[in-house]
């Protein structure tokens, strides 16, 4: 009975893994920067009283394992604003296409026609003999056509928007002359309050592929990162303050959590289903608490699980949601 229970429970487990997702660690690698800084544009019909325009531009890169860099056919990249949503003014790069042929190519086509003349002899003893002589002519003509067209062009950057409008998101497939890994620049400008001096910008980051291996099936690779950052208005220096204020605090709460998990007695498989099904028992904590704290901006999370938490890494929460809340004012 307890082996079949046991079986049971690791098939619910299964349930709940990408089903073909290879488990590919650090093979895919993204960073984004900590801290980023919000330009206001000058634009015609716009009054810096009632609104604005603040540019943002976030420069991410991403590494691949050099066994990996032929499985991998696509990035994506999602920005939105962790709290609040400012309306898209516009953002870049847009879609871009891409073929492997310069210039238009040329298509010619032919086009036959037969004209066929026939004479036919039929004796009139049908009942003995039934013979036909049938002699044929036959003429061909043709003609041909000739044009130009644009070769096909593959999918390089697809952007566009997202969450209603206020949040973009970037789609980069490899050519002949692009690679995927490296650095690249996504811009994204947002029409925001006139008194806006700040807010927290998220970008989730994923890469996609297939692990090719013998025979016509291959292993799916999904893989991804999310980045939570702190926006400030540019020559804002009190908002700057605030905006670094965020980053301290939720570097702390991450390196005391993470030094928690490497102390720790995980629990084995136990814990593994609580943590899937939200459950936990007066000694455990899911041990993704922190990271969803970060990147959800819901404060109810610590609520839940305070009393379960250590001293110093309860001080180091109340840190982070007290500086998260300076920076959200920024937007009030």
């Amino acid at each position: 009975m307890a082996g079949r229970l046991f079986v049971s429970l690791l098939f619910i487990v299964s349930l709940f893994s990408p089903c073909g997702m290879l488990a590919i660690g650090d093979d895919v690698k993204f960073d984004a920067p900590a801290i980023l800084t919000a330009n206001p544009l000058i634009v015609e019909g716009i009054s810096f009283n009632s609104e604005k325009i603040v540019e943002v531009v976030i420069p991410v890169s991403s590494q691949i394992h050099p066994e990996l860099r032929e499985s991998i056919d696509e990035f994506r990249y999602d920005v939105f604003w962790n709290r609040s949503a400012y309306p898209i003014f516009d953002y870049g790069p847009k879609t871009q296409t891409y073929s492997g042929i310069n210039g238009l190519i040329s298509i010619e086509r032919r086009s036959d026609t037969n004209r066929t003349l026939g004479i036919g002899l039929k004796s009139g003893y049908e009942d003995m003999v039934n013979a036909t002589a049938e002699a044929q002519f036959s003429k061909k003509n043709g003609s041909t056509i000739s044009y130009q067209e644009v070769p096909q062009h593959d999918v390089l950057v697809a952007s566009g928007t997202l969450k209603r409008g206020t949040g973009a998101f970037f789609r980069f497939h490899p050519s002949k002359k692009d690679t995927l890994e490296g650095g690249r620049d996504l811009v994204v400008a947002f029409r925001v309050p006139g008194h806006w001096r700040g807010g927290i910008l998220q970008i989730e980051c994923r890469a996609e592929g297939e692990k090719k291996r013998l025979g016509p099936w291959g292993d799916e690779i999904r893989v991804g990162q999310a980045f939570v950052m702190p926006v400030y208005l540019e020559g804002d220096d009190q908002a700057r303050e605030i905006a670094l204020e965020f980053v301290q605090t939720q570097m702390a709460l991450s390196q005391k959590w993470k030094n928690k998990l490497r102390r720790q007695d995980t629990g084995g498989f136990k814990q593994e289903i609580e943590s899937l099904f939200g459950a936990t028992s007066t000694n455990s904590v899911p041990s993704a608490w922190a990271e969803y704290l970060i990147q959800t901006g819901d404060d109810r999370h610590y609520d839940r699980y305070y009393r379960q938490l250590s001293e110093p890494i309860r001080s180091a929460a109340i840190d982070f949601i007290q500086a998260r809340k300076q920076l959200i004012s920024l937007a009030r």
